[in-house]
């Protein structure tokens, strides 16, 4: 996953956005860990997570500059409770 995000940032010429689902990806679930190394990219300036994984949401954003790295809620239904 961190080789195929590098090398596509690597090639844009326009910032991208990482897209995390692992519902329609037979579960493959990017890691917090990884999403946080992605986030360092230059290239790369964010990630929508579609996991529901509140968790990993809250450790994304202590882990990132927010004015560098945006993450944005596909499951914004999880938040709810809050």
């Amino acid at each position: 996953i961190y080789s195929f995000y590098t090398t596509v940032a690597d090639k844009s010429p326009i910032p991208i956005i990482i897209y995390n689902f692992p519902g329609v990806t037979q579960q493959m679930d990017t890691t917090q860990e990884t999403i946080v190394k992605l986030a360092k990219h230059q290239n790369i300036v964010g990630i929508k997570c579609t996991d529901g994984n509140v968790g990993k949401a809250a450790y994304i954003c202590a882990n990132t500059n927010p004015a560098q790295f945006t993450l944005m809620s596909g499951s914004a239904d999880a938040f709810v409770p809050f």
